[in-house]
């Protein structure tokens, strides 16, 4: 006996596609990743070459700013002098930058001490108001140090103030 003829056409049946359209799908599919991967990878080492050109060109033309003033050389602030004197460490100018700090500072406490008028003494106080001890928070500090009262000064200031209005 011999098995039953299969229909001819089935409509439920198709043929699905070959192995080797399959392994062609997933092999772009893989290659399309890797470019996708490799896109970014480039995106990023340019992102960062584009902050290096960044970061160069603002220090050149720090450099370049800095260079123009040859003829007013720019002084070296209070704070760039202290570090400069402590990262060479010179035993004799630290002692003598000591020295020279207690004499002016007992010099300028006798002299406010010596004093009789308040408006002398007003005076010399606004010495210790400059610009550079406001800016590196050494006025309280130095009116401590010098034995000046912030609050009379301050009481008297006022009542200079309220004596004009």
């Amino acid at each position: 006996m011999t098995p039953p003829n299969t229909p001819e056409s089935s409509p439920n049946l198709q043929p699905g596609p070959s192995r080797q359209k399959v392994q062609s799908v997933k092999k772009r599919n893989r290659d399309q990743a890797k470019c996708y991967r490799d896109n970014k990878i480039l995106e990023d080492k340019l992102a960062e070459q584009k902050r290096k050109i960044q970061m160069y060109k603002q220090r050149y033309l720090r450099e370049k700013r800095k260079g123009a003033n040859f003829d007013k050389p720019c002084p070296d602030t209070p704070r760039t002098k202290t570090k400069k004197l402590l990262r060479n460490f010179s035993q004799k100018e630290v002692r003598k930058t000591l020295i020279y700090h207690y004499a002016m500072e007992g010099q300028i406490k006798q002299s406010y001490q010596n004093l009789k008028d308040n408006s002398q003494k007003r005076s010399l106080a606004a010495i210790l108001k400059g610009s550079l001890l406001r800016k590196y928070n050494l006025k309280t500090t130095a009116y401590r140090n010098c034995g000046i009262d912030v609050r009379n000064t301050l009481k008297v200031k006022n009542k200079s103030i309220k004596k004009n209005v």
